[in-house]
Formats: structure tokens, sequence, C-alpha cells
């Protein structure tokens, strides 16, 4: 079977046709059919249908096979409403020995006697396409298909209509008659996306398209100085040419000339070392770049993996909805507001201000303070795997706010950080509101390390620690200044839930992500909006609270 096949031979039949047209111009040169020469000069005389009937049962194979058959059959004449009857009765190509026995008299001289099954293989030839092509990929980050586009071939080379790069040859016959020659270089499609600017250092970012997905695969462009440099790079992320080394230097050639094209045609991408807003007001989520009009661009993101795999929009925006449905039926404003902080996050980038905690507490189980972070969570991401672990240090947390950078930072129950030693509490509180991690020295060097951990957002902590009581009480250090940059929300309403409702609940286990893909879609196509709505309510609750500007 064709699956049991190497997946070369599988990209080479795949993208093989047969055309007729060829199989006659061999034909009228001596290299082709000679039932086919017979039919041509003989077609006017009685008796040619059964010769006449193989041949319609090659045309049947061909992609210009209706036009073939047609020519045929009004060269004897036959009817149109015949050979289409013909047609719909004939199984498959007929062999050579078929033939010889419809039309004795004329295989006997052939030179390919034995040697072929039927003139069909004279007529083969690759289908490819050089124009530039829509390509859909299943990216794991992102919550449906995208598209990106695959570049026109460079001059010499060409994609398999099913797949697949090619170099083209022009190949001449002894006739002179010319012809386009096609040798496989991959049995998948190979190109480049984007040049990804990476700190100054540049990488090209490629897609190889294969049957079991899409893989991305990042070349430094310095390698395309040398044949050695790009060859070794990409066999060591599994690209390697078919037919063995001899063909590696036409897969060079491929990819510096598709490598020096998209350098003229495309300015490159600055690889983000964070989520949230850039400085060039894009905004960044799953693993991708959101811009005002423009699909998501989907780019490879060193150092925040385990962020990106925890912000893969999923399953549909529907479901997600239907338990924030139901918290607002049950009218659980509370457990909503703390959802809302999760959304509001971005939104921090516009007060000029940089981080707010919010602590949700009670001394009992069953309040809901784990439900609502996962809501805000799951705005974002997975409402379990979002959240950063109980037992992370300080430190990392702020590592993990710079990555995050606009969007909530997440921890369920600090209770047993809180019990080692509360005085944690109030410093990470006065330290998210800086906006900034502390500085620390190389190691090994005299000098401080480049300080790129920045953020802008909103903090949403719990445990069963009132902390908002701790930083009143008897303490050496005052916390007034700690206790301006926090909110304490204190629930000690245990909630019963109905089995329908628990199974509402479950839903975010697999719907998540997906408003956070549709909500920065909204905040860059309308980020003055966003501004302006902040600007307003800040205004109103100015005056409802009677905000003193301290």
């Amino acid at each position: 079977s064709v699956n049991s096949l190497s997946p070369t031979a599988q990209a080479l039949i795949g993208n093989s046709v047969t055309r007729f047209k060829t199989i006659l111009l061999k034909t009228k040169n001596g290299n082709g059919c000679g039932q086919i020469e017979h039919y041509i000069n003989n077609a006017t005389d009685d008796g040619m249908e059964p010769l006449w009937r193989g041949l319609l049962s090659w045309t049947k194979v061909c992609v210009d096979g209706e036009k073939a058959g047609l020519w045929l059959s009004d060269m004897h004449p036959y009817a149109h409403d015949r050979m289409y009857q013909k047609l719909h009765e004939i199984k498959g190509p007929y062999s050579c020995e078929a033939m010889n026995d419809a039309n004795p008299g004329v295989c006997g001289s052939c030179p390919h006697r034995g040697k072929i099954t039927n003139p069909l293989i004279f007529g083969r030839e690759i289908a490819t396409s050089t124009e530039a092509a829509e390509v859909v990929v299943e990216s794991d980050t992102t919550a449906k298909p995208m598209k990106t586009l695959r570049p026109e071939a460079p001059y010499g080379f060409a994609y398999g209509k099913q797949g697949g790069v090619f170099i083209e040859r022009d190949d001449e016959d002894d006739q002179g008659n010319k012809t386009k020659k096609h040798l496989m270089l991959l049995p998948y499609d190979f190109f480049p996306v984007e040049i990804l600017n990476s700190g100054g250092a540049h990488e090209v970012h490629f897609l190889a398209v294969r049957k079991t997905g899409i893989q991305e695969v990042l070349v430094p462009q310095k390698c395309m100085a040398s044949k050695e440099d790009t060859i070794k790079h990409l066999a060591s992320q599994n690209i390697m040419a078919s037919f063995g080394a001899g063909n590696d230097n036409n897969l060079y050639a491929y990819v510096r000339a598709s490598v020096e094209r998209l350098s003229i045609e495309k300015n490159p991408i600055k690889i983000p070392s964070s989520y949230g807003w850039q400085d060039d007001d894009s905004f960044v989520f799953a693993g991708c770049i959101y811009q005002p009009n423009a699909d998501p661009v989907v780019v490879p993101m060193p150092g925040l993996e385990n962020i990106v795999a925890n912000t893969k929009p999923t399953g549909s925006l529907d479901a997600w909805r239907a338990v924030i449905n139901m918290m607002i039926r049950r009218k659980m404003w509370k457990h909503l507001t703390v959802l809302l902080a999760g959304a509001a996050a971005p939104l921090m980038r516009f007060t000029g201000l940089f981080g707010v905690t919010m602590h949700v507490t009670s001394a009992e189980s069953g309040t809901g303070k784990s439900l609502a972070l996962d809501a805000a969570a799951s705005i974002w991401g997975h409402p379990r795997d979002y959240r950063i672990g109980k037992s992370t240090s300080a430190v990392a947390m702020q590592q993990r706010a710079g990555m995050l950078r606009n969007l909530p930072l997440l921890s369920d129950e600090i209770t047993s950080k809180n019990r080692r030693d509360a005085e944690w509490f109030p410093e990470f509180v006065f330290d998210l509101a800086e906006g900034r991690a502390k500085e620390r020295m190389e190691s090994g060097a005299n000098k401080e390390r480049l300080n790129m951990s920045v953020w802008s957002l909103i903090a949403l902590l719990s445990s069963n620690t009132h902390m908002m009581d701790y930083m009143t009480g008897g303490r050496k250090h005052s916390s007034e200044g700690e206790m301006r940059r926090m909110l304490e929300w204190i629930t000690n309403d245990v909630l019963a839930w109905e089995a329908h409702e628990v199974e509402v609940i479950k839903l975010l286990r697999n719907h998540h992500g997906t408003a956070g893909d549709v909500y920065a879609r909204w905040l860059t196509l309308n980020r003055d909006t966003a501004i302006a709505v902040y600007q307003s309510v800040y205004a109103k609750i100015k005056i409802e609270f009677g905000m003193t500007n301290d």
C-alpha cells in the first residue's frame, strides 16, 4: 500500500500526474506507444473500437484525459455520448498485453515490451506550483488553526501540489523537445515565515509542514553564509535532503535563496521577552504577537515556554462563559470581582502604577477562594497550571511577574509561606508596586545583571491568613505604605453546590484561554477606547470614594 512506502516515495506519488499530451509527443518522436501511432494513422477504419476503448482507458487516468478522449473519438468519429458511456464502463487502464490482444501485430516490435506495464509512465510528471499560498498551521499555542503565507518559491524551485520542495531543471530529449524536470529536495513543504531579532542576533523561523504536524525550525541567520553550517544546523533539527548528501547543495541553494528574499521583503520581528503590552503597542499572549487588523503571529518565545504551554486557548468561549453566567445567576459578586481583576491586569499600563495586590482570605474552607482564582486564571489559560505554585519563592514570583508583564500574577494558598515568616508578604506587596525585580550581580563578575524584569499588573493571592490584621497589628515596622498598595477580601460564607452546578464548574478544565484570545485582539484594535474607558471610570471612582492624592 501507499502508506507502507517511505515519506519520500509517498510524496513523489502524491505529486505525480499523468499527461496524455506528453505521451502523444513522445509517440510522435518515435519514443512512445505504437498502438497510439497506429490508431492515429488508421482512426477512420472500421473495427477500431477495441483499440479506441483501450486508449480511452489510458486517458481516463490523465489530468488532460477528457480533452484527449474527445480528440481521439473525433478522429474516427465516435459519438461523445458513446465515449462517456465507455469511460463509465472501463474499470482501469489496459496493460500492454491487453492492447496487443485488442489489436495484434503492433506491440511485437516495441522496444519497451516486457519492460513497462503500459505507456502511462511516459506521461508521468510532477505537479508543482511556484506561487505564494496560504497554509493552515495548527499550532500548539493557538485556539484554532492559523493561516500563514508560504512565500513564492525562489527562481528555479517549486512546491509540490501535495507537499514537498523541488528543484526545477530544463530537460531536452534527442529531438530537441524541452520539458521541466523536477528533483525532490524534501518530501514536505519547508519555508521561512519570518526573521526574528533576539537582542540583535537574527534567527530565521522556518515551518516544516509534515503529515505528523507542524514543526517549527530556528536557524541562526549567520549560518546562511556557509553551506556546511546550514546543512548541519538543519540536520540537528531533523531536516535532511532526500536522496542522500549529494542533494545537500540543492537544499542549501533553496534555503539560501528563500532567506535572501525574505530578508529583503520583510522587516525582522523582535522576539518578545515577556507577555502583555510591548513597546510598539502590540500585545503578546498564547505564544503569539497580536497587532491591530491582523491575525496573531505565532513566534518562538525562548524562556517563556512554561507560560506559553499553560496559556493555550482551549475549548470554546461559550462553554467558558457558562461558568461565569452561573456565578452571575448566584450573585457571586465578590468572586466575580476577583475574576474581573484578572481581566483588568492589562489596563494597569494606563494607570501609571506598576502593581497592586488583591488578597482573598478565609479561615474556612469551601468559601470559593480557589474558584475565584480559577475563574481569573481561566481568562488567560489553564485554571490551575496558569498559577504559580504555593511554594514558589518571592524572588521567583518577581521573575514570573516580569515574564507576565501585564497579565495577572496568581498564587493560591500562600498560607504555608505566611506561617513560616509572615513578613515576606508586606515586602512582596511593596516590591510588586515598584514594578521592577531586584537588582542582581552577575555570577563571577563585579557587575550587575541586565534587569529586564519589569511589570505593571495585578497580583491575585489567597490564603487562610488575614494579612490586613497582621499588617495593622503590633509589629516592629509600620505597613501603612504596603496597606495602600493592596486590597483584601474576606469571605466566610461556605458555598453549597448542586450536582449540575459542579458539572458546570468542571467546564473550566477544558475550556479556558479563549476569552484571553478575544480580549487581546480587542485591546490591540481598541487601545484608545480602553484608555478612554479607564479614564472615565477613574474620574467617577475619585468622586464616589472621595479619593485624596495620597
